[in-house]
């Protein structure tokens, strides 16, 4: 039996998909859309946006400057190679009921690392 399960949006209309942890260390999440949507209001205390994201070519959600900032920081460092907010939702059955959580409220960004890129490498002359 399968206890983990993770949801999110494929960015091609289809909606949302759902799996077993285990199966999904391959889904490209940077290229799905968030799974819930970012509000606002008149009055709200914190600000709200998208900023436009170099290293995937498209928009990354943000709920407050902070969020903004780190954003910001992750598409500078050259490691990353993917980057998306909140791209899916982790589900688990609790004693009485489903819980569900996107990423942490400290971290809310899901950033896929590359060690070695192409362009980095240089082949020893011979």
């Amino acid at each position: 039996m399968d206890l983990v399960d993770v949801e999110w949006a494929d960015g091609e209309g289809g909606g949302l998909r759902k799996s077993v942890l285990e199966a999904v260390s391959r889904v490209p999440f940077e290229s799905g859309l968030p799974v819930r949507r970012f509000t606002s209001y008149r009055g709200q205390r914190h600000f709200t946006g998208w900023y436009w994201a170099a290293t995937t070519e498209s928009l990354v959600g943000f709920e407050s400057w902070l969020e903004r900032d780190r954003a910001m920081l992750l598409d500078h460092d050259r490691r990353v190679v993917g980057l998306a907010s909140q791209p899916f939702r982790v589900t688990w059955q609790g004693a009485t009921r489903r819980i569900y959580t996107t990423l942490g409220t400290q971290d809310p960004f899901y950033r896929r690392f590359c060690l070695y890129r192409e362009r980095d490498f240089h082949e020893a002359p011979g």
